[in-house]
């Protein structure tokens, strides 16, 4: 009894175990520190979950996520939102990188590109990275670089803090048929719209306000209405920040909430190899030198025999059941068949076997 209570225990403690260690492991993708920034799928302030959320619980509204490469939304004549797009990278942008944007807004869509938010650190000189270099595909083809103010390293925020203004601003050429709907205090563009056939891109740099933390602080509903546009779908794509479905398992435990279930097939898995490997009822004590002994059919038939008629009226029994047959054998002389009882009402009944062969010999003789 005492082990079969240790068993139970143990079996408790083993599945809670499991479900602590699920939590553990679930814990940064529920709260969704393992995604960069600006991501739809993270809750905390660097994430954009509250802005997805509260976009889809307006019914005019149709808004979902996007995990495939980002040209398969071409067509979609949806508000496409990348955010945090790193600002230094739009210098390494190619023309089939921006060519492809185009055609995403080309179709009647709008893309807005919102830049990660670089901390300013001073505002007395601006930083040209590109005019002792090689002139940026983005500049020839839009007309457009990113600019950043700098200054002394000590002035930088704090590691880890979510910066609420950003250093970056856009500089844009003369007749280049970009719109600047907002700017800094400097009257630097930090919002510039331009159409791209039949819709339109929009570059940001103030990103802040789109983040948890920002919707939490200050809520901006006239940006954000600003950057959605008219269209009744928006996409927050996740593909551009290294998020993109896979097909794995993870995945799609992630995708339909099966935490729950994956936790109970574990749980049963457990339960399954403890079944296989122990047992709740005590173990019956080996017995070794004891075989197995059995018969054949003929024993099997004598001794049948000897349990359903005695010895004595052995051959009267069995001469009745030939009487019975005898149709079905070779027919037989009515003087043999005479004799036959004759012997059997004669010959002493504790020799059944010496009768039946006496009657063998009687009904079998040759005349």
């Amino acid at each position: 009894m005492r082990s079969k209570y240790i068993g139970v225990f143990a079996l408790v403690l083993l599945a809670a175990f499991l479900y602590v260690l699920m939590q553990i492991a679930m814990l940064p993708l529920a709260s969704g520190d393992a995604y960069p920034a600006y991501s739809t799928l993270r809750a905390d302030p660097r994430g954009t979950k509250a802005l997805l959320e509260s976009l889809a619980t307006l019914p005019e509204l149709r808004v979902e996520q996007n995990f495939q490469p980002l040209p398969k939304l071409k067509g979609s004549k949806a508000a496409v939102m990348l955010l945090g797009v790193s600002a230094s990278s739009t210098v390494n942008w190619s023309e089939g990188e921006l060519k492809m944007f185009e055609s995403i807004a080309g179709d009647g869509g709008r893309l807005v590109i919102a830049f990660l938010p670089e901390p300013p650190q001073s505002r007395m000189r601006r930083e040209r990275p590109h005019e002792e270099k090689h002139v940026p595909e983005i500049s020839k083809r839009w007309h457009l670089t990113v600019e950043r103010y700098v200054g002394d390293a000590d002035q930088v925020d704090e590691a880890g803090s979510m910066p609420r203004e950003t250093s970056d601003y856009f500089d844009v050429d003369n007749g280049s048929g970009w719109r600047v709907l907002q700017q800094n205090d400097q009257d630097d563009p930090t919002l510039v719209e331009r159409d791209f056939g039949k819709g339109q891109i929009l570059l940001l740099t103030e990103s802040y306000p789109l983040s948890n933390e920002g919707l939490r602080a200050d809520r901006n509903a006239a940006l954000i209405a600003k950057l959605a546009g008219p269209s009744p779908h928006i996409v927050f794509d996740e593909s551009h920040l290294g998020v993109s479905n896979t097909g794995s398992v993870g995945t799609l435990i992630r995708r339909y909430r099966l935490t729950g279930a994956f936790a109970v097939m574990l749980v049963l898995g457990a339960l399954f190899l403890w079944k296989n490997s122990t047992s709740l009822m005590p173990q019956a004590p080996e017995v070794r030198g004891i075989g197995a002994t059995g018969a054949d059919s003929q024993a099997g038939l004598v001794n049948l025999l000897k349990r359903s008629v005695p010895s004595a009226q052995l051959a009267q029994a069995c001469w009745q059941r030939w009487k019975e047959t005898r149709a079905l054998g070779r027919p037989v002389s009515q003087q043999r068949i005479d004799r036959a009882e004759a012997l059997i009402r004669t010959a002493p009944a504790d020799n059944p076997t010496a009768i039946y062969r006496n009657i063998q010999n009687i009904l079998t003789e040759k005349t």
